[in-house]
């Protein structure tokens, strides 16, 4: 019996302390079990906040590309129809902001390798030839912004009239003028008048050839002679009877805007359709070396009678200029020019002394000169009349 309740007391002692022992094993599975879902969710709370990080990288790349291949998909418009006269100055001007004027005078000047200025409302500008304009437009649409242009040429001086000098005297030439019968001469038809189409070169933003003094300063134009010599011209054949077409009377071009090709062809087409019987350039020559000097005269290859026109003037302008002096004679010379190219009636185009010489520059800015240069042309195209009527020599 004893052993029997010590064993019943040892049971119940062992299943006591099997009780009191599991309570805290079963707390700390529980506390673990909690501290590793507590883990868990900051984890994933962790995982999630990197996702979202991820995916707005994403986004901002992907718009970047978006963005990119905008760019370069854009169109630039073509500048290739806009005209700038090489010999004019340009302001281009181009808006930016506050924010960004420095990043864009930057790319800018590294497209087109010129140096732009800022102005104090956040601009930028260059100060460039005609022929510099359409890169600075191209660069500028390129980088998504607006060009403005603006022509800031000076205007130029006005020209000054060099004495003659002393030693100068003009030949005298004494001039027959012979009526022709315009019903009888092969440049006119039965019961029509004789139309002369007189051209002077250049004008308006075209100076063609220019002299200059010691200190470099323009001083004589040769728009400035053609013209002058020109209106001589016109009153001489208008007191002859003649009928007179000019291609320009004042200080301008004969296209607008001007265009150097579009120029030349818009001469030819005035004499052209005003249906010229004789059309004559009147130009000065140049050259690189200043002892270039004479007088020579233009006609178009394989027109006989613009050769026969060109020959009349040659030798008149020799009469009339340089009587005392042969080896200014440079004689007759045929040229593709556009001039002669393109008019349909018999021409000629006429370079009476050269700019670039000294000497001849003095001259040409004479009065006195000036009017012996039209009577000489005066007198070759009388004489090439005269010839088609009566068969007169050359």
């Amino acid at each position: 019996m004893m052993k029997k309740r010590l064993i019943a007391v040892i049971i119940v002692l062992c299943l006591s302390l099997s009780l009191t022992s599991a309570v805290p094993i079963l707390s700390l599975n529980s506390s673990s079990i909690a501290y590793a879902k507590t883990v868990k969710k900051k984890a994933s709370k962790k995982k999630v906040s990197v996702k979202k990080k991820s995916s707005k990288k994403s986004s901002k790349q992907s718009r970047k590309k978006t963005i990119k291949k905008k760019s370069s998909k854009a169109k630039v418009t073509s500048v290739s129809n806009l005209s700038f006269a090489q010999n004019r100055t340009y302001l281009v001007t181009i808006p930016t902001s506050k924010r960004n004027v420095t990043s864009v005078q930057r790319r800018i000047q590294q497209k087109t390798r010129l140096g732009f200025y800022r102005t104090p409302n956040y601009q930028i500008q260059v100060k460039v030839s005609g022929g510099l304009v359409p890169r600075v437009i191209t660069a500028a649409r390129q980088l998504g912004y607006r060009a403005y242009v603006n022509d800031v040429t000076p205007p130029p001086p006005a020209p000054k009239v060099v004495a003659a000098p002393a030693n100068y005297t003009p030949p005298v030439v004494k001039v027959t003028v012979q009526t022709i019968s315009l019903n009888t001469t092969s440049t006119a038809t039965n019961n029509q008048k004789l139309i002369i189409c007189i051209d002077p070169g250049h004008g308006g933003a075209d100076s063609g050839a220019v002299t200059k003094d010691a200190n470099g300063n323009i001083v004589l134009r040769e728009k400035d002679v053609n013209l002058d010599v020109a209106l001589r011209l016109r009153d001489l054949l208008k007191s002859a009877g003649h009928e007179v077409i000019m291609t320009r009377t004042t200080d301008d071009s004969v296209v607008h805007p001007f265009e150097q090709k579009a120029d030349l062809y818009e001469r030819a087409a005035i004499a052209n359709r005003a249906h010229a019987n004789i059309y004559v350039s009147i130009h000065h020559n140049a050259s690189t070396l200043p002892a270039a000097d004479g007088t020579e005269v233009y006609s178009y290859p394989g027109s006989p009678t613009g050769a026969m026109l060109a020959s009349a003037i040659q030798s008149e302008l020799m009469k009339s200029l340089w009587s005392d002096d042969p080896s200014k004679n440079r004689g007759t010379n045929t040229a593709n020019f556009a001039v002669l190219r393109e008019t349909v009636m018999t021409a000629a185009l006429s370079e009476a002394a050269f700019m670039s010489n000294p000497g001849e520059a003095a001259l040409l800015a004479t009065e006195p000169f000036r009017q012996q240069e039209a009577q000489g042309i005066f007198n070759g195209i009388t004489k090439y009349l005269n010839h088609l009527q009566n068969n007169q020599p050359l």
